[in-house]
């Protein structure tokens, strides 16, 4: 695995990005119209196809839908791979194309535990949902790629887009298909709040509420996503 270990040094902003085949390989995307300009092109929420949900009979987790955390806590398996396989296949130096250098998780850290704190918070104190969570990290990044553009207008609210290549694609460690060659940073252009991701973590965060753990650097905390993208006041 390269893609989390081997990057390019240089940020390429989107413009330059658009030009490179495949950048962006796993994001369902619906077509958009050209911003004029290339400038403050506009972004809802269909320029990103929703993964519709997918109830796992065994466990009864809902992929792309909301999940109870008490369900979550007494999962064995998600998407047909046992819990002791994906953590496994989630530490620090895992073989494989869905292994990654850095981790998904930390040495020591439980999957369940990561994934039922995160939904307590987001789904239970917030009231918000993992999939309105992903939304703008994909839907703004799509845009701006798709209209060859660095600045998107969002609900009302500029951002400034960036995105770098890595070296090579990282695999979700969950086998569902979905991969990355890119991370991006948003900057909130009101607020001067940023963020920076890999962009499978939205696909990981819409399918199975999943932000990375605590021990890998590539974590996203849903707080500074609600922060940079406001979700509280939608």
């Amino acid at each position: 695995m390269v893609a989390r270990s081997l990057r390019w040094q240089i940020a390429l902003v989107v413009g330059a990005v658009v030009a490179l085949s495949g950048c962006m390989s796993g994001i369902p995307r619906q077509p958009s119209s050209s911003a004029p300009g290339g400038q403050n092109g506009p972004v809802t929420a269909m320029d990103v196809k929703p993964f519709p949900p997918k109830i796992d009979q065994q466990t009864g987790f809902v992929i792309g839908g909301r999940n109870s955390t008490k369900l979550i806590r007494s999962l064995a398996s998600i998407n047909g791979i046992s819990i002791a396989d994906l953590e496994r296949q989630m530490r620090p130096g895992a073989e494989g194309k869905e292994g990654s250098t850095a981790g998904f998780l930390g040495k020591s850290e439980s999957l369940l535990t990561v994934l039922a704190q995160d939904n307590a918070y987001v789904v239970d104190q917030l009231e918000l949902t993992h999939q309105g969570l992903a939304r703008p990290m994909l839907a703004i990044a799509n845009y701006a790629r798709e209209n060859n553009t660095s600045r998107v207008t969002w609900r009302g609210i500029l951002f400034y887009v960036e995105i770098e290549e890595t070296l090579g694609y990282q695999y979700s460690p969950f086998r569902d298909g979905t991969k990355t060659s890119a991370d991006v940073t948003i900057r909130n252009l009101r607020k001067g709040t940023t963020l920076t991701y890999s962009l499978l973590v939205p696909q990981m965060i819409e399918r199975y509420g999943f932000y990375e753990g605590q021990g890998t650097k590539y974590r996203v905390e849903p707080r500074k996503i609600v922060e940079v993208f406001e979700l509280m006041k939608r």
